[in-house]
């Protein structure tokens, strides 16, 4: 008979086959012990990364698909587009091909910069001229930017600096930023290969129509934390003006062209001198109108005064370009006269900026943040860009408004005499506090929604659609949330029942809570497919609105600082952390780091030590994802101690449990992480009344006592974590769907088919509901399902899961993953299970493909292998299949070493090949030995095995007729088995029938009917109606009634039913239908 199949555990240097992986709380994960034995095959669940490949499915777009920016071109005479145009003109022979190949298309070769086939000219600029091109390697449209000939043939340093700095902004990414993919000569000229988006330059945007100054500002505040990235990294920009801020079609606001950039440190101090026409004199220069020249027309207007006496730009240059950029787009007119070059730059070095216009509604905080920006000093400029933009966000009209409402509604009831119910009503404050709306607009609006969907839309992965119907309604759900908190908050402020204290608090959280919303819908508007897959993960981790309405809550947190400068300070760098915080859950790690970099100088510099450990909690969490554990124990270890003596119990709580889950599931150094245990109880015991915290610091626990081998303790915290969600009405998060899988894994783990399938199964409908049924993670859960119910012998059932899990990879063209390849290699044991050896043939080959598709040297494709070798004993193939485990089990000795439990399973895998396969128990019997010698029963990770080598000794020893021996090893199992298992198992049912037989055997006919009833009740009750399993089972009861005259319709009614499945199987069982025919005829009634 064919046996069941267990399937190894992923080690941690990813030998083994089949991953099974747990998850923490909030979306982290683990791999298990090295020397564990796993039962099933489940697969890796790696939360949030893709598991489609690496290359995106689908067709080419075409050319005209998608644009870059708005460029202005002349057509032809016939209105064809413009021909390409090399940035020097001067090149006859380029320039001839190139007419050549529009006269005559047919026979054309295409042009090619580099790699990339040039498509059309987008348009040219003082740098040089931009192409839209096709990148064939990465299946992509791109713009290529040439710079002109002059630009870059100079000098050697000039041309090696724009290398460096142009390679420096490939390596920089930022949601903000247009990403460079490549940079490269082509024919003594740089060319920098960049991102290819549909949309318009910010001049272009706001010429479009009227904006207000709140849509503006908003669109410049993003464009703003692209120059912030990029000075966090070292990169100045050099030439900001509108022109060069992208604004998508999708709502995405990108900074482009760094052509003017230059890397922090190589600026030269003449590099950026007055630049009028090289061939008029300066003193005739400056008296060219500025209305005239299209050579002055660009830079000098937006260049800081130490910049046009040549001395080096910096950080600050950029902030004044800004300035100046932002003046314009919400006053209309630029800030300087600009009469003329000379009075433009007279103005800029004088500091003589222009009043804002009569009648402009502009707010005159916000005036005073451009007029400081605009500085002549630049030390008396804001520190950074950082602050800059905290300082235009900040909102102090709105509180005046509300102190006003509050004494004004005062004053109005003392002159009429009203009671004290009437400060309850709401009528009064209702005018002033109702402009949330209109606040968050600029962040959630219909506008916003539709490129959010675009977006998602545009990723091409099969479940945008369904994901988009799911996200949709969460973060309207969160933006209406927000807005009714804001305007409750201000009317129970301007009533007079809440203290300006906890109105500041309330207001601080709001702003958080904006920011961090804001930077979700930033990161969705430009959604790949691993932001696709991570989606609901990031809008569900989204911190809860009702907080900032826990008064307990706010007023448990540290104390704010005493200086108002020094709290927007430290509000400006936590909405920055909240946007970070984002960017992870998003699985966009790098990016939340560059984005942590930003503020990091600021926030060090801040007096204010809470802070610090927020900022190192979340730079740990996002290099903990990036893979940088050492740098992410550090950061945690920071945080708990700078939050410890700040007295923030929360942060110190949450970095505790961080790390002890760094060092015990990603370290792999489980005592470390237990040493910390006593602690971070303690810790979470101060805030046990956040229900997120403590089921996050459950999960954790599970995961590190998991890694320490305490499985009972790890399942114990996991259940707490979803009993604590589940207590406080969020029992369908997709945390707790991420927890049943964790509890399923475990009970795998530990050889339970029974309870990983009934985890698994509350995993599952959870995953379908918040995530969508063709979700990667979804696909991972259905497969695991399947993989339990086929060994918990619900063969039906489990094939029709991992065909749908086969069916969807396969239409997602998602066959390269560990999902599709366990899938096919499961049906391929379900097909063996069921001896239809070509299927089996068929579906191992498929998943071992997959598998080594993903892992070339075949160590993921273990599983597989082992699979061919059993179907070619099926099929008497005795030396391909003693060669193929041959192969493996000297694979893993010599990684392993020959008593690792990794060599045992291989061994007993071995074993059960020649037993069960090949039915040579001589053969197998020396494996089985070597395993019983080896193996401990004491763990419940190597009792599993321990049973199996004894259980399948005494099968082989009755099949060799020394009955006798078999009866011992079979108590063994049985006691080990039913210890960790519980009372049923597919073990625990062959087991007790290998002992009713040996009893049978043995003449004990009473001992034999005793154990084949039970195991006859188990299998009718937890198999499949039609197994193979049952009916064998059924059989030997019936023998076992038949020498009693009084059970003898009993025995034919049971040997009937057996006959019945096995007829049903068809020919396959030809030798079970005989069997059972020839028993029938000497048992007639």
């Amino acid at each position: 008979m064919v046996p069941l199949r267990r399937v190894p555990l992923l080690t941690a240097d990813k030998d083994i086959s089949l991953e099974q992986t747990a998850i923490s709380d909030d979306g982290h994960l683990s791999a298990p012990p090295a020397r564990s034995r796993a039962r099933i095959a489940f697969e890796e669940t790696r939360i949030g990364q893709s598991t489609a490949g690496d290359e995106a499915a689908g067709s080419r777009p075409p050319a005209d698909d998608i644009g870059l920016l708005e460029t202005h071109h002349s057509e032809s005479p016939r209105g064809d587009k413009p021909m390409p145009r090399l940035a020097d003109s001067g090149d006859e022979l380029r320039m001839k091909a190139l007419i050549k190949g529009k006269l005559f298309r047919g026979r054309s070769a295409p042009i090619k910069i580099g790699r990339f086939t040039v498509l059309d000219r987008l348009g040219e600029g003082g740098m040089g001229v931009v192409y839209t091109a096709y990148d064939d390697k990465l299946d992509r449209k791109v713009a290529v930017k040439v710079l002109r000939g002059e630009a870059t043939r100079e000098d050697d340093t000039s041309r090696q600096r724009l290398m460096r700095e142009a390679q420096a902004m490939a390596r920089l990414s930022h949601p903000n930023i247009v990403t460079v993919h490549e940079v490269g000569d082509y024919e003594d000229q740089v060319f920098v290969a960049m991102e290819f988006v549909r949309g318009m330059s910010l001049d272009a945007w706001m010429r479009r129509r009227e904006r207000s100054w709140r849509e503006v500002l908003a669109v410049f505040v993003q464009a703003g934390r692209g120059l912030q990235a990029a000075h966090a990294a070292g990169i100045i920009h050099r030439d900001f003006k509108p022109h060069n801020v992208l604004v998508g079609d999708d709502g995405a606001v990108k900074v482009l062209d760094f052509g003017l950039a230059r890397a922090a440190g190589y600026a030269d101090s003449d590099e950026l001198a007055i630049t009028a026409k090289r061939s008029e004199s300066a003193g005739h220069a400056l008296m060219v109108p500025l209305t005239q020249t299209g050579a002055i027309m660009g830079t000098p207007a937006y260049m800081a005064p130490e910049q046009h006496e040549g001395r080096p730009a910096s950080a600050a240059s950029d902030q004044f370009a800004f300035c100046i950029s932002l003046y314009e787009g919400v006053y209309k007119r630029h800030p300087f006269s600009t009469d003329s070059l000379a009075s433009l730059i007279g103005d800029a070095i004088l500091g003589r900026v222009a009043p804002p216009p009569a009648g402009a509604k502009v707010p005159a905080r916000i005036f005073r943040a451009l007029q400081r920006g605009l500085s002549v000093a630049v030390d008396r400029r804001f520190a950074s860009m950082a602050e800059l933009l905290a300082e235009l966000e900040r909102d102090p009209e709105a509180r005046r408004r509300r102190l006003f409402a509050s004494t004004a509604f005062a004053g109005f009831v003392g002159v009429a005499g009203f009671g004290a119910a009437a400060l309850q009503q709401p009528a009064a404050a209702a005018p002033i506090c109702s402009g949330a709306a209109d606040e968050l607009a600029a962040v959630w609006s219909g506008e916003r929604s539709e490129a959010v969907r675009s977006a998602m839309s545009a990723t091409g992965v099969p479940y945008a659609a369904d994901t988009w119907s799911k996200v949709q309604p969460q973060l309207e759900a969160y933006a209406s949330a927000w807005i009714a908190m804001r305007g409750e908050a201000c009317a129970t402020h301007a009533s007079g029942h809440q203290s300006d204290h906890l109105f500041d608090l309330r207001t601080a959280c709001l702003d958080q809570r904006r920011a961090g919303f804001a930077g979700l819908v930033d990161t969705l508007a430009s959604a790949d497919a691993e932001v696709m897959e991570k989606a609901m993960q990031a809008v569900s981790t989204l911190p809860p609105i009702e907080r900032c309405g826990d008064v307990a809550a706010l007023t448990a947190d540290v104390v704010p600082p005493d200086d108002a400068r020094a709290r927007v300070r430290v509000q400006a760098v936590r909405e920055t952390l909240a946007r970070a915080a984002v960017q992870e859950h998003a699985g966009r790690y790098h990016a939340g780091l560059a984005t942590i970099a930003a503020v990091s100088e600021e926030a060090q510099a801040i007096d204010y030590p809470p802070l610090r450990g927020e900022l190192m909690l979340r730079e740990g969490s996002l290099q903990m994802e990036a893979g940088d554990f050492s740098a992410a124990d550090a950061s945690f270890g920071q945080a708990l101690w700078t939050a410890l003596a700040a007295d923030d119990a929360r942060t110190a709580a949450q970095a505790a449990s961080k790390r002890m889950f760094l060092r015990a599931a990603r370290m792999n150094q489980p005592a470390e992480a237990l040493r910390d245990l006593e602690l971070a109880q303690a810790l979470h015991v101060r805030v046990r009344d956040d229900v997120e915290l403590s089921a996050e610091f459950e999960n954790n626990l599970g995961a590190v006592y998991m890694m320490a081998g305490d499985y009972a303790a790890a399942r114990q915290h996991m259940l707490a974590a979803v009993a604590a969600r589940t207590a406080a009405g969020r029992h369908d998060t997709v945390l707790n769907a991420y927890t049943y899988n964790n509890l399923g894994f475990l009970a795998a783990f530990l050889g339970n088919a029974t309870d990983a399938a009934n985890y698994y199964g509350s995993a599952l409908p959870l995953g379908e509901r918040l995530l969508g049924p063709g979700h990667p993670t979804v696909h991972v859960v259905r497969g695991n399902l399947g993989a339990a119910l086929q060994l918990k012998n619900h063969l039906s059932e489990g094939t029709s899961l991992l065909q749908a899990t086969v069916a969807a990879l396969g239409e997602a063209q998602a066959t390269a993953t560990p999902p599709y390849a366990a899938a096919r290699t499961r049906l391929g044991f379900i097909a063996l299970k069921l001896r239809d050896l070509p299927r089996a043939h068929a579906e191992l080959t498929a998943g071992r493909a997959a598998f080594t598709a993903i892992d070339p040297d075949e160590t993921s494709a273990r599983e597989a292998i082992y699979g061919l070798g059993d179907e070619a004993a099926a099929r008497a193939s005795f030396a391909d299949a003693q060669a193929i485990y041959e192969g493996i089990v000297d694979r893993v000795e010599r990684r392993f070493g020959a008593d690792h439990p990794e060599a045992l399973l291989a061994r007993m895998r071995f074993g059960e090949m020649w037993l069960e396969y090949a039915d040579r128990p001589l053969a197998a019997l020396p494996q089985f030995d070597r395993v019983a010698a080896t193996c401990s029963d004491a763990a419940p990770e190597t009792a599993v095995l321990c049973g199996d080598a004894a259980r399948m000794t005494a099968d082989a020893k009755l099949r060799l007729g020394l009955v006798a021996e078999a009866s011992d090893p079979l108590q063994r199992a049985l006691a080990l088995y039913e210890r960790i298992q519980g009372e049923s198992s597919p073990e625990i049912v062959a087991t007790l029938r290998l002992l009713g037989e040996a009893a049978l055997a043995q003449g004990r006919r009473d001992e034999a009917v005793s154990h084949l009833r039970r195991a006859a009740a188990l299998a009718l009750a937890d198999f499949d109606p039609d197994h193979p399993d049952l009916a064998r089972t059924q059989f030997s009861l019936a023998k076992a009634l038949a020498a009693d005259p009084a059970a003898a319709a009993e025995a034919r009614a049971l040997a009937d039913a057996a006959l019945a499945i096995y007829k049903g199987r068809g020919e396959a069982f030809a030798p079970e239908i005989r069997a059972i025919e020839g028993w029938q005829s000497t048992h007639s009634p």
